[in-house]
């Protein structure tokens, strides 16, 4: 392309990283201007410079105009003849320029030009490149470029970079004089123009290029550096400190804002009645809890809106994510299969949305959104609770280790599936002590707790710990917080009054025995059931749920708690997070 060939012949690489920009990488100001053979019409010229003034005081005010070129503030008068160094109008009209040369002992001429800017600004130039930063140049620049940066810094957010970078592709000065500029003005020499720093090298260069080339037209110089950096730039001046970072939900009905409403089940995987919701949400929103849930609180923590469940019909803005969990999802397929969206569908799904993003967004916007974005996990206890619903011990088929294995394996691939397009942030919480629920106590001789099931999430959790440390180690940039929910939930299920809690062990809402029948709602299979008065007294909402409280709490632990190796505010910040809350001290 001729864009290519054209940088390839004024752009010199840079030699190493964070190289300073200077003027001779855009060009040669050596072959700025050549000069004409010496003339008589040349000896009549240099006689009538004799005793020209080079320096004379500004009285009129300029403005620098986006729309326009130089011109006098309002109210102000006629320019002088002597605006700017080094130049004189001819008798006919023209402007011509000459500059002492003391390397030479000469003054050389630099041209005759149509207008005084015109004269000036190559007067400045051979001054610079003479002289260096001790060059002086004509005054207007300093005082124009003064109330350019102070009317125009609102246009970006990397506002000194843009302004300076118009400034030197007009040609008014060379890195010295910003340089200098900045010392006088704020007493901060920036280490400008670093283009080893930026992703897309020769966007940026031809930015400057085409700037440079159309002169004096101030407005399309900042058309073009803004889109070009818009188009190139996914981190630094289009992300601002306190930017959003998305938020990808997956799992089952601890983390399912309402999926299950959507697909063909039945009313064992859907919350979508009352009293589901009761405490937060006008009407059942299909969250398996009478309030919020752990993704919810998290949102709410990273100043982020409810994140949407992706199936819900109509909903196609995910600006700031989306939730693929399903009430009874498992790692493995076979875990209430047909009634559920498992692990590696909910995958699929956002599959479909990552393309959706690159198509709406572009690659680069997309990447970054991706890659910026904090992924949650809550997943296999679906997994150890299908065989014992079921009447299938684990132990039919695979060992408690092989079982845990695949649901580890499963697990695994999806993450991996993520970190291919782009995810590097990840909290997973662990499996909690699923053989104490109401719902498994009922299951078991004297409404005991399962040591089958306790057996193989302790496993699993001991696993899951394992594998995302090798993880860590194997992918690059992978980084996780893992949330003992374990460990929580046991402690308030022992020890509920030190929780806010009156009773630990059975649910507000079901019948039976600690409320362990799943009858919640009346909506299944069996239809009377009990609720008490106030939710929030009850660890468990349901036979295998938590309240509001709860998972409030969780989410807290899970924010600003002590998961190392960070904690899910370290992630969203995308730094190590050294202050933060001990499990369970709220």
């Amino acid at each position: 392309m001729c864009g290519g060939a054209i940088l390839s012949d004024i752009i010199a690489p840079p030699a190493n990283r964070s190289r300073r920009l200077t003027a001779d990488l855009l060009w040669n100001t050596n072959n700025y201007l050549s000069q004409p053979p010496r003339s008589d019409a040349y000896d009549e010229f240099e006689a009538d410079f004799q005793g020209f003034k080079n320096q004379v005081e500004d009285d009129n005010p300029f403005a620098f105009s986006a729309s326009k070129n130089l011109a006098p503030a309002p109210g102000g008068s006629k320019k002088r003849k002597n605006q700017y160094r080094g130049i004189r109008q001819r008798p006919w009209g023209k402007w011509a320029a000459e500059i002492h040369d003391p390397r030479k002992g000469v003054r050389v001429w630099l041209g005759t030009f149509n207008t005084d800017e015109e004269a000036a600004r190559a007067y400045d130039a051979e001054a610079r490149r003479i002289r260096g930063p001790k060059a002086k140049i004509s005054s207007y620049f300093m005082e124009d470029a003064k109330k350019l940066k102070t009317e125009s810094l609102d246009l970006v957010s990397c506002d000194d970079n843009l302004f300076f970078a118009m400034l030197f592709v007009q040609g008014n000065w060379d890195i010295s004089s910003i340089d200098a500029f900045l010392n006088q003005d704020s007493g901060n020499v920036m280490d400008l123009w670093s283009f080893d720093d930026l992703p897309n090298q020769v966007d940026c260069k031809l930015s400057l290029v085409m700037a440079a080339a159309n002169g004096k037209s101030v407005i399309l110089i900042i058309i073009i550096i803004v889109v070009v950096w818009s188009l190139s730039v996914p981190s630094g001046c289009l992300r601002n400190s306190d930017q959003q970072v998305a938020l990808f939900v997956f799992g089952d009905s601890f983390f399912d804002p309402g999926n299950n409403n959507y697909i063909n089940t039945n009313t064992d995987f859907q919350a979508n009645y009352w009293p589901y919701g009761q405490s937060y949400f006008t009407t059942p929103t299909g969250r398996f809890s009478d309030g919020r849930l752990i993704p919810d609180f998290i949102a709410e923590y990273a100043k982020l809106p409810l994140i949407p469940a992706y199936l819900e019909p109509g909903n196609n803005e995910y600006t700031h994510g989306a939730n693929f969990a399903s009430g009874g999802a498992g790692a493995l397929i076979d875990s209430h299969a047909g009634f559920a969206v498992d692990l590696h569908t909910q995958l699929q799904h956002f599959g479909d949305l990552v393309n959706q993003y690159r198509r709406s967004l572009g690659d680069t916007k997309a990447n970054q959104l991706l890659s910026s974005a904090v992924y949650l996990f809550s997943c296999g206890s679906n997994d150890y609770i299908s065989p014992v619903v079921n009447s299938h011990s684990i132990y039919y088929q695979y060992t408690q280790e092989q079982y845990v294995d695949m649901v580890i394996g499963n697990l695994t691939t999806v993450i991996k599936g993520i970190y291919q397009v782009g995810g590097r942030k990840y909290g997973v919480l662990t499996v909690p002590p699923l053989g104490c629920w109401p719902a498994i106590r009922l299951t078991q001789p004297g409404n005991t707790c399962s040591k089958e099931i306790d057996d193989v999430t302790r496993l699993h959790n001991q696993a899951l710990a394992t594998k995302l440390e090798n993880l860590e180690k194997q992918l690059e940039g992978f980084m996780f917080s893992k949330f003992d929910i374990y460990s929580s939930t046991s402690n308030r299920m022992k020890n509920p009054s030190k929780y806010g809690f009156k009773e630990g062990e059975t649910a507000c809402c079901g019948s039976g025995p600690f409320g362990g029948i799943y009858s919640c709602g009346g909506m299944r299979r069996i239809k009377e059931y009990e609720v008490c008065e106030n939710a929030s007294e009850y660890f468990f909402f349901d036979s295998y749920h938590p309240n509001e409280l709860a998972s409030r709490q969780f989410a807290e632990m899970f924010w600003s708690g002590d998961s190392k190796p960070y904690n899910l505010k370290a992630l969203f910040e995308g730094t190590s997070s050294t202050s933060f809350l001990p499990n369970d001290e709220l």
